[in-house]
């Protein structure tokens, strides 16, 4: 931009009147873009999505590793997983469908505290995971919606 302007400045010295004019023109472009380029930049910082891997639009594999993780587990009859990335780090939901084995609800605290505890330590990333315990029915709902 500042040698579209000396070249403006330049051509008025020469005589060419419109120099300015097309100088300016250019100026205005480059600063709409720039505007442009910036305001996506910051509207994608500031929404959340999924995460990816550093500097790339790579999808990490994390929600699917985390679910399986958490499969493998024998009080746990299913689960799925949706995170988002928040910065440098990740947050979101992991429902959980335990095994019915006449839990009470204390059981039930127990295990999703268990849960909560290994998911966190999964990643160091994962920030603000809330482990929720759900029915099968409700998670077939969420899968295919």
């Amino acid at each position: 931009t500042a040698g579209a302007a000396i070249l403006g400045i330049l051509g008025i010295g020469l005589g060419w009147w419109w120099a300015d004019s097309v100088a300016a023109g250019f100026i205005s472009i480059e600063v709409l873009m720039d505007g442009y380029t910036n305001i996506r930049q910051s509207m994608s910082d500031l929404m959340d999505q999924r995460p990816t891997a550093v500097g790339s639009e790579e999808s990490l594999a994390l929600g699917e590793r985390l679910c399986a993780k958490v499969r493998r587990r024998a009080d746990v009859a299913d689960a799925e997983v949706r995170l988002r990335e928040e910065g440098h780090v990740f947050s979101g939901e992991l429902f959980v469908v335990l095994r019915e084995d006449g839990s009470t609800f204390n059981t039930v605290a127990t295990h999703v505290a268990d849960i909560a505890e290994e998911a966190a330590a999964f990643d160091w990333r994962l920030y603000n995971l809330v482990v929720m315990p759900v029915t099968p029915n409700s998670l077939e709902a969420a899968e295919s919606s």
